[in-house]
């Protein structure tokens, strides 16, 4: 799944958590009319923003966290992911170019 996916995902997840949250409210006044039911879908939206925003923390989380063209590269002997920084192989002692 794309990025983007996930995002609207969380989005959903958090707008259904807000409406069920709103329906615990309302269960004290109850459902009376087309108001009601316009209010308790806007509890919806801040949950669900927050779930968006969630969402996006947690691709900037893993970005930094799993290997990737950005910070590692492939040893040129035993083909394991290195830091680009790195200076010899942790796996195998190969000498590397930093680049």
């Amino acid at each position: 799944m794309k990025k983007f996916q996930y995002r609207i995902i969380l989005f959903v997840i958090g707008y259904c958590i807000g409406v069920l949250m709103g329906m615990n409210r309302d269960n004290y006044f109850g459902l009376n009319d087309i108001y009601d039911a316009a209010e308790l879908a806007g509890w919806g939206f801040p949950y669900g923003v927050i779930g968006l925003l969630i969402g996006w923390a947690a691709d900037k989380l893993l970005h930094k966290l799993i290997p990737n063209a950005d910070t590692h590269i492939k040893c040129p002997d035993c083909r394991e992911l290195v830091l680009k920084d790195a200076r010899k192989c942790k796996h195998c002692g190969c000498s590397l170019i930093p680049q």
